[in-house]
């Protein structure tokens, strides 16, 4: 979580195909690929769905598809540092193995409104009511019923202890 706000210090923009911040932005999965790769964790896929995939091989997967509330009894189980996976962000969908399309990081709630916040790269995503592109902390709010996007599920970065994710 620490290295991740680090990355929200450097003024990076949403960069399609980047995983790099040395390019002055990164896309969704190439944010937390860096971020877990820099983190120890050499074996990340870089694709959101291919780490959608990874979770579901080597930790669990929780899917939530459908839930349009984070106050959800889906959601029971949702730790910092798991990962969250959306659905229909973008028109790769045919290209892929899962149907994911976008992947962010939990960071838990904030202490003075017990908000849901998250982490991670985004062209439009708000926190605090205002609007952020690129990599940032964004308030974790869930896809309405007749959105074009919706939301697939989470689940821990494999190889994370579980008392560390509490």
């Amino acid at each position: 979580v620490r290295k991740a706000l680090k990355l929200t210090t450097q003024n990076l923009h949403y960069q399609y195909g980047s995983s790099d911040p040395k390019n002055g932005g990164m896309d969704c999965s190439g944010t937390m690929y860096y971020l877990m790769q820099n983190s120890g964790f050499k074996d990340t896929p870089r694709q959101s769905d291919e780490i959608c995939l990874w979770v579901m091989r080597q930790a669990v997967l929780n899917l939530s598809e459908d839930k349009t509330s984070v106050k959800d009894s889906a959601f029971s189980a949702l730790r910092p540092g798991c990962l969250l996976f959306w659905s229909g962000t973008s028109d790769t969908i045919n290209t892929r193995r899962l149907p994911v399309t976008h992947v962010m990081l939990y960071l838990g709630k904030r202490r003075r409104d017990a908000k849901p916040i998250i982490f991670g790269s985004s062209e439009g995503r708000y926190f605090d009511g205002k609007r952020r592109n690129g990599v940032s902390v964004f308030d974790f709010t869930l896809p309405q019923a007749g959105d074009r996007s919706s939301f697939y599920g989470y689940g821990p970065i494999p190889g994370l202890p579980f008392d560390i994710v509490r």
